[in-house]
């Protein structure tokens, strides 16, 4: 598979294209401009870049039509939110499970203000891997990339993302973008050829 040539901007930190991990990380200090609160149900106000935003309330309503009801369980974080996660993380569970979430202060896309956890409405297996058991799950997958929102880590891929399987995490590229992404089947990392470098 020939890396594609990148046509689109995944190095600036303002870019909807900005390619995020560990090896690749977000100015501490970054906070997005155009941050807004997601007009979908959460249990606190959860916010994105304007045009996230707006993509994903318009997945939203068309997931209600085909009876697949979402809610936002994580939007934006910032750089001081993802360094309290981790300690915690690292505090409860260790350090080797603590390197494969996705809560690395600096490494992680909800900084960006572009990625969001999504979770179903009545709140079942919230953050956990079963949520790609439900039928409704498929839905997201074929559907997702169409608002320009991709699945960002995927099954079998953490030794690529260095992020464990987590299906409920979506990240926001713009839907021409994520239409090819989609199509290839690879991660960011694979498709725009940035692996995380060995430590």
């Amino acid at each position: 598979e020939e890396p594609v040539e990148v046509t689109v901007d995944i190095d600036s930190d303002d870019s909807i294209n900005k390619l995020v991990n560990i090896s690749y990380p977000v100015d501490p200090g970054y906070v997005p401009k155009d941050l807004r609160v997601v007009n979908i149900p959460s249990s606190e106000s959860e916010y994105l870049r304007e045009e996230a935003a707006n993509a994903l309330e318009q997945m939203y309503k068309a997931a209600c039509d085909n009876q697949v009801y979402l809610r936002i369980v994580d939007g934006y974080r910032s750089y001081s939110e993802q360094l309290s996660l981790y300690n915690y993380y690292e505090r409860v569970h260790g350090k080797a499970y603590t390197e494969y979430v996705d809560d690395h202060p600096g490494a992680s896309e909800h900084q960006l203000g572009l990625a969001v956890d999504l979770g179903w409405y009545n709140g079942n297996c919230q953050l956990n891997p079963c949520i790609a058991t439900y039928p409704q799950y498929q839905w997201l997958l074929d559907n997702s990339y169409k608002y320009g929102w991709i699945a960002r880590y995927p099954d079998k891929k953490s030794d690529v993302t260095h992020i464990t399987y987590s299906p409920s995490h979506f990240r926001y590229v713009g839907s021409e973008e994520a239409a090819k992404i989609h199509d290839s089947g690879l991660t960011m990392e694979e498709y725009y050829n940035r692996p995380v470098k060995a430590n």
